[in-house]
């Protein structure tokens, strides 16, 4: 359409030593370990994932309770669990 705006073409960026191919970032916690939207958007135009933790084999966590509050707040100890990498 003519005169309507265009997005400038997003770049390649590297941080740390690793190239992504742009520089959106799906931040860690929106979507879990990503398979949770690969029914929603295409994952390929993501730049990266930015998962949970993740260990070489599946964790279960710690068991409930997971969370203790108290006046100055509160403390976590969730186990890491994930699906792992295997």
């Amino acid at each position: 359409m003519a005169g309507t705006p265009r997005p400038a073409a997003l770049s390649a960026i590297e941080l740390f030593g690793t190239t992504f191919q742009n520089p959106i970032l799906l931040a860690a916690g929106t979507a879990g370990f990503g398979r949770e939207l690969d029914h929603v958007i295409d994952l390929d135009l993501l730049g990266g994932i930015v998962t949970k933790a993740v260990t070489p084999e599946p964790r279960e966590g710690h068991a409930p309770l997971r969370v203790a509050e108290f006046r100055g707040g509160m403390l976590n100890a969730v186990g890491l669990a994930n699906p792992g990498v295997t």
